[in-house]
């Protein structure tokens, strides 16, 4: 059971705006060692909601190295070891584009995502928050968006889960727990097994016969569950947004940032729709 657990927190909406790192290697299912920096974001550009989200200011990172100066002793903490993070295509997508901005190569990490392998073995609970899973599951306080606090519950809540897959090793559980649940978005999304008949479906509705996409994370239940619900109300899950479209579902983090001007790539789109005669409302998750 060795790996290293990753957290970012980012000074903006955008993936590239790392303000700080935090890390926690484990040997033997234990946390042996910890790397925490603050980082100097480019450009560096600091939102509010971020900012009372995480309490990093621009003055507390400005005489600070940038991640790509910081790379080197990352990388090196790194070494082999697979990458686990809690929802990890954030971390992930944090270091790719990172790295791609700056013109360096894209480092070939293996992943592991507490959050699916919480979903695995917990699959009743009504939120996955990194925090409240810690706090119920491990009873642990956790000073959640300080990054080496969550990476240390990260790799904490990685060790509960993978001892419920015993006699596993961690390369073969990336097939179950990351690499596979990815490629089989596609299948929950057809939703073939549960799916009303149009007879079974109350045409007065609201949501009858409307069109539906989401974007972010949601905090109160899986997207599978998200969708499910659209489905049985009548509604038509799309996986891309089109003109068509009548509802837009952002995840409540995600919403919070769009309150302060962070649009993400699919609110534009939305946007963009809207003054071309589309009616695409925006709505966030209810929690």
């Amino acid at each position: 059971m060795n790996f290293v657990a990753i957290d970012f927190e980012t000074a903006n909406a955008k993936r590239t705006s790392a303000c700080s790192i935090g890390m926690a290697k484990v040997r033997d299912g234990k946390v042996v060692d910890t790397f925490h920096e603050l980082i100097k974001p480019e450009p560096f550009d600091f939102n509010y909601i971020n900012v009372s989200i995480h309490g990093i200011t621009p003055e507390m990172v400005e005489s600070t190295s940038t991640f790509i100066n910081q790379w080197p002793i990352i990388r090196d903490f790194i070494g082999d070891d697979i990458l686990v993070a809690h929802n990890v295509s954030f971390e992930q997508s944090v270091i790719n584009q990172t790295l791609q901005q700056n013109g360096h190569e894209i480092p070939e990490f293996d992943y592991l995502c507490t959050l699916y392998m919480t979903k695995v073995n917990y699959p009743r609970r009504l939120g996955y928050k990194l925090d409240d899973i810690c706090k119920d599951l491990l009873g642990k306080k956790v000073n959640h968006h300080d990054a080496l606090e969550d990476a240390i519950a990260c790799a904490e809540l990685a060790i509960h889960n993978i001892a419920k897959f015993p006699n596993q090793p961690l390369r073969e559980l990336m097939g179950a727990l990351y690499v596979t649940p990815q490629r089989d978005k596609q299948e929950w999304k057809k939703l073939t097994g549960i799916k009303p008949t149009r007879e079974e479906l109350d045409p007065n509705h609201p949501f009858f016969d409307k069109k539906f996409v989401i974007t972010g994370v949601l905090q109160s239940f899986s997207r599978e569950k998200a969708v499910q619900l659209i489905v049985d109300c009548g509604g038509i899950y799309q996986d891309s947004l089109t003109k068509a479209t009548d509802y837009l579902i952002i995840g409540d983090e995600e919403f919070q940032l769009l309150q302060y001007g962070n649009r993400s790539t699919k609110a534009r789109k939305a946007d963009e729709y809207n003054a071309k005669g589309g009616n695409i409302k925006i709505i966030k998750e209810i929690l």
